[in-house]
């Protein structure tokens, strides 16, 4: 403000006012916080197109908040396979836990499906809200990740019976709770005793060779089942526990969910209430969905620069894929010339049979079946089923073949440019009764008469006339407005928060102040 209007000494208020404000605005609120976020969501929902909201009450006090929007529900759909879900703290004053529902758009980035509050963290409580998402998206996810929560397992189990579900992959490896009959110096000496190239390489044969047939014997815990899980969960069962989902690779773990609280962590406060959290959430919102336009616009305007021979095979996916996947598919097509080579082709009654090895090792080779007819192509490393793209043992064999393109079959629709309408994504999802017109042309006044300072601040005359004129239409709005009682501070308020605060109506009271498991001290 003092930058904007030229000092201190017009901004109209010390640093200290500005503080007093906000404690004028928590005062205000008070005990009407929930009451008045269900009024603002009920605007909401009036206001804009598919949003959604549930909430329920315990003694009249809120005990779960569930919402989405359009764009949300647009997010799911595409690319709502596999879906992320944790909680966090410390967001607000009321130490209600935040869920977000989280996956990968086609960018590679963290999308968000839809939201919740909750007060505790029982079976019960997400039962509720996994129900409330239910009926928002009208289907399940293939699949959802969460940490080893045991009420979120069970919650999942109830109310998404055909779903697979998955534990976080850094859960499993990290967190695996030692045994009473397990000492410490036993597994420090297992780990000292591990050879360089099994860490390397985490090979399944590996382990079972080297701890079952050696360190097992000789630290006697070959019927130590949980010894066992653990040194299978270390090898490389921990990619197969995610194999048999389509695109299960994109998402192993819940650090897109962490990514996704740390972003609300940074812009809320424990102290906050539930509408200066909202206020937060919508302003992350806002500005994933503007970084997701850019995005769209990179991938529009930006020419990729072609790098290996096969240019019109680079040229397509250029044309098909977001420029984040593109990259991708470059450098499996970069390594299927640098690193890749055809060994031998066997014809078969259906397909052929290629052989592609490693030009720097005869160990790596892998069986890739292609059928020149229909273009089906299959290869064992499961590369397209776990990431949704080529690898580079596919890409060999349509370079011998010279296959120009990707198969269309194979181009999947999560990974294309532009398949989001970006009227979606530009609209202004506000709170409140004021239309999305009223807003933009606020904001088109800014801008010209920013633009109106800027052109005249040469020219003393000019700006001088300028300001006259702009007097006078302030003075004739004056007048106008002459007969209307003057703005209180408690009315401001209310337009700053989109909604009526009435303490003597009361629907829905403020939650209790609970005690959760990941809260802290």
């Amino acid at each position: 403000m003092r930058v904007i209007k030229g000092g201190c000494e017009f901004v109209g208020g010390l640093e200290i006012d500005w503080k007093f404000f906000t404690k004028d605005i928590n005062c205000h609120i008070g005990g009407t916080d929930s009451n008045l976020l269900i009024t603002k969501l009920q605007n909401h929902k009036e206001n804009v197109t598919n949003f959604i909201y549930e909430y329920r009450c315990d003694k009249k006090q809120l005990n779960a908040l569930f919402w989405a929007d359009d764009t949300s529900k647009q997010n799911f759909e595409l690319f709502g396979d596999v879906v992320s879900f944790d909680a966090t703290y410390s967001t607000n004053t009321y130490c209600m836990i935040f869920v977000s529902f989280t996956d990968i758009d086609n960018h590679k980035r963290c999308a968000t499906f839809g939201a919740g509050l909750l007060c505790r963290e029982d079976t019960n409580s997400y039962i509720w809200l996994l129900r409330s998402f239910l009926k928002c998206f009208g289907k399940a996810p293939i699949m959802v990740v969460t940490d080893r929560d045991p009420a979120m397992k069970k919650a999942i189990e109830i109310v998404f019976p055909y779903t697979k579900q998955r534990f976080c992959m850094w859960h499993i490896t990290i967190k695996l709770p030692l045994k009473e009959n397990i000492k410490w110096h036993v597994f420090d000496n297992i780990l000292n005793e591990m050879p360089f190239y099994t860490i390397l390489y985490s090979n399944r044969i590996i382990y079972e060779l080297f701890f079952k047939d050696a360190l097992m014997v000789k630290y006697k815990l070959q019927d130590n089942k949980w010894m066992k899980d653990m040194f299978d969960l270390r090898s490389s069962w921990i990619p197969a526990y995610f194999k048999d989902v389509p695109m299960s690779g994109l998402m192993r773990t819940t650090s897109r969910s962490e990514s996704e609280n740390s972003a609300f962590n940074r812009v809320s406060h424990h102290g906050y209430t539930l509408n200066n959290f909202m206020n937060a959430f919508e302003y992350v919102m806002e500005r994933k969905r503007n970084n997701q336009i850019k995005f769209d616009f990179d991938t529009s305007t930006i020419i990729p620069i072609i790098k290996t021979p096969l240019e019109d095979m680079e040229k397509h996916a250029s044309m098909v894929y977001t420029r984040t996947i593109f990259l991708m598919v470059q450098r499996e097509i970069l390594h299927s010339i640098v690193s890749c080579s055809q060994k031998s082709v066997t014809s078969g009654v259906v397909s052929d049979i290629c052989i592609v090895k490693h030009k720097r090792t005869n160990l790596l080779k892998k069986k890739v079946e292609f059928n020149k007819e229909d273009l089906m192509v299959k290869c064992p490393c499961m590369f397209f089923e776990r990431f949704g793209i080529f690898c580079r043992h596919i890409f060999c064999i349509l370079k011998i073949y010279d296959i120009q393109e990707i198969p269309s079959r194979y181009i999947l629709k999560r990974w294309r440019r532009d398949i989001i309408p970006t009227t979606i994504l530009k609209r202004t999802f506000r709170y409140g009764d004021s239309s999305e017109n009223i807003d933009n042309v606020t904001y088109k006044a800014f801008s010209m008469l920013d633009q109106c300072l800027s052109s005249l601040s040469n020219d003393d005359k000019k700006l001088e006339e300028f300001m006259q004129n702009l007097e006078v239409f302030m003075t004739d709005i004056g007048e106008q407005g002459s007969d209307e009682s003057p703005v209180t501070k408690e009315a401001h308020i209310d337009k700053l928060y989109g909604a009526t605060m009435n303490p003597e109506v009361v629907d829905v009271e403020n939650s209790p102040m609970v005690k959760n498991k990941g809260s802290g001290t």
